[in-house]
């Protein structure tokens, strides 16, 4: 079994895969001394075998026989009993284990810096999560326990034959080197397709799942057929790989069943040749030819499952990688922020991601306490950076954001999100109760508490209508929200976090005009007493505010009302002028 690799080494992958199986060392040391008894009462299984035949044939010895038969019964049956009890144990060690990997996985992709979930495929996730953290229990087992105790059988059976002719094991030790050989030499080549087939699977993945999501665009498009030619053209690219690994799988097997069948002629022909000397009994030539047997499949088992393990080793290196992207923990500050008033600064921020051209460049904003501003611009000139880097999802490569005063940057980042609420566009919504959703805000809030977010967000009228109230369920399980009411059900849970400072990402840009008008009239009462920023991408969007923030390639070229901006800012004017040609209204970038 080799476990030589250029980039992840069986010996690197035992020590990763150990952080997980250490919480389990005694259940895995049970495991596999389990396994190992198993593999001793299988492996003088044959002697048993040959006992018996002698002892009849050769010695008629019928009170010998019945006892070896009888040993060989319990032997077999208790065998039988330990196969269950090992299954078992199994099978609690790959629901627990799996478990751990697959939740420092999430925890991990939870905590992952923004800049890396911005160029993260679903796809790779999901197959992280989904399939590769099953590998890490199959590699320990198939592949560490069970290669051990192949190899200890193969030795027993060599050993057994070598001792009872030292002609017949020394033929059987031929085949052993030209088949590791083999092994060797078509492991290196299935690990290489390894890797590139979980490359393809991840990116085929992500494919399928943005087209599920999108299929409501692709129809309005007009676009299944291209749809399909490209599902196609991912699935063909997905299947050569595989294709191209099975050929190799296959050329290992048949070579090492070439290999096994000559030799395995030969051992027929010096074994009737010493049968007919004297120089073994009928008894020992059938054990021997037993052992070899089991040799071949043991052989063709421990080739297979150097095989997999080149395979698995790609999968648990995905894990391995990824546990090593940067997450928020690496964010700088610890301190406790604790927001008063709600005033923010930008003052010399700029921004920029690595070998990118600049995001933001030398932005200075005063946002006064309870003041409402808005922020627009075209299409990535920066605007939902700028907010990202209040929530500290970004770090400013230069300058300083501030609230109330304080550096942002120092202190920690619960602190900071807990103290300011955010609504989306594509709001986060579960399939369960609007109680469990609206409460994702305080999970500790009352009955009395969540109603009145709810009448505060407009939905609360909604919702009493409802026979089961609070306890409705949404989802394919339950009752459809349209795009305002999980809007105004987002606005509610926001409301229930009772943050000091609100932002409202481009959070009506799907919705009608009649949606939008109540969405506002939310916005009006949560934000009441707070600091509220709004991307705005329509004109009724910026009207309820008290000043407008002009991005332009990643600068703010004005900062002022929008009655003012209308009459002194010329790239303003122009946004407008694009928009009153739209046949929508409010469409400013």
């Amino acid at each position: 079994m080799s476990g030589e690799d250029n980039q992840f080494s069986l010996f690197e992958g035992i020590r990763f895969l150990w952080q997980f199986a250490r919480k389990f060392k005694r259940n895995f040391v049970l495991f596999y001394l389990g396994w190992l008894t198993q593999t001793l009462l299988e492996s003088i299984m044959p002697i048993f075998l040959a006992l018996m035949i002698d002892e009849v044939v050769y010695y008629r010895n019928t009170t010998f026989f019945l006892r070896i038969s009888l040993i060989f019964v319990i032997t077999a049956l208790f065998a039988c009993i330990l196969y269950v009890v090992l299954y078992t144990i199994w099978s609690y060690l790959m629901s627990m284990y799996t478990f751990e990997i697959k939740s420092k996985v999430y925890r991990h992709a939870i905590h992952a810096r923004a800049s890396y979930l911005s160029g993260a495929r679903m796809g790779d996730l999901m197959t992280l999560m989904f399939k590769d953290a099953d590998h890490g229990m199959h590699l320990l087992v198939r592949n560490i326990i069970h290669f051990v105790n192949g190899s200890l059988r193969l030795v027993f059976y060599v050993l057994f034959v070598w001792l009872s002719n030292w002609k017949m094991g020394a033929l059987m030790v031929v085949s052993l080197p030209l088949t590791l050989a083999v092994v060797r030499y078509f492991g290196r080549q299935t690990r290489k397709q390894s890797i590139v087939y979980r490359q393809v699977y991840g990116g085929y993945i992500s494919w399928v799942l943005e087209a599920l999501k999108g299929l409501r665009e692709i129809r309005l498009l007009a676009a299944e057929k291209s749809s399909e030619i490209y599902f196609v053209k991912y699935f063909k690219e997905m299947i050569h790989v595989k294709i191209r690994t099975s050929i190799i799988n296959l050329k290992a097997s048949q070579f090492i069943s070439m290999i096994n069948l000559i030799v395995l002629i030969s051992m027929y022909l010096l074994s009737g040749f010493l049968a007919v000397r004297g120089e073994i009994t009928i008894g020992i030539f059938i054990a021997m030819m037993e052992y070899f047997s089991l040799a071949n499949s043991q052989l063709k088992f421990l080739s297979e499952n150097n095989m997999d393990m080149h395979n698995r080793l790609g999968n648990i290196k995905r894990i391995h990688d990824f546990l090593q992207v940067e997450t928020e923990d690496a964010w700088p500050g610890t301190a406790s922020l604790n927001i008063h008033s709600g005033e923010i600064r930008f003052s010399h921020v700029s921004f920029h991601y690595s070998d990118t051209k600049p995001i933001l460049s030398d932005i200075h904003l005063h946002i006064r306490p309870g003041e409402h501003i808005a922020v627009v611009g075209t299409s990535g000139s920066g605007k939902t950076t700028m907010v990202n880097m209040i929530l500290g999802f970004y770090e400013p490569k230069e300058g300083v954001i501030s609230i109330d005063g304080t550096n942002i940057g120092e202190t920690s980042l619960k602190s900071l999100r807990k103290q300011i609420g955010a609504v989306q566009q594509e709001v986060l919504m579960f399939e369960g109760t609007i109680r469990m959703n609206v409460s994702l805000g305080n999970p500790r809030a009352s009955d009395e508490e969540l109603w009145a977010a709810c009448d505060h967000a407009a939905i609360g009228g909604f919702i009493r209508q409802l026979p089961d109230g609070l306890d409705t369920v949404i989802g394919k399980e339950g009752i459809e929200l349209s795009g305002g009411q999980k809007q105004r059900l987002s606005i509610a849970r926001i409301y229930l976090k009772n943050p000091k400072i609100l932002i409202f990402d481009e959070a009506t840009s799907a919705l009608d005009n009649e949606s939008e008008k109540i969405i506002h009239e939310a916005w009006q009462q949560i934000s009441q007493g707070r600091t509220s920023i709004t991307i705005a991408h329509r004109l009724s969007s910026i009207m309820i505010c008290d000043k407008v923030a002009v991005l332009h390639e990643g600068r703010i070229v004005s900062y002022d009302s929008h009655t003012k901006l209308f009459e002194t800012c010329p790239y303003y004017q122009k946004l407008f002028k694009n928009e009153n040609k739209s046949r929508e209204e409010g469409v400013v970038c």
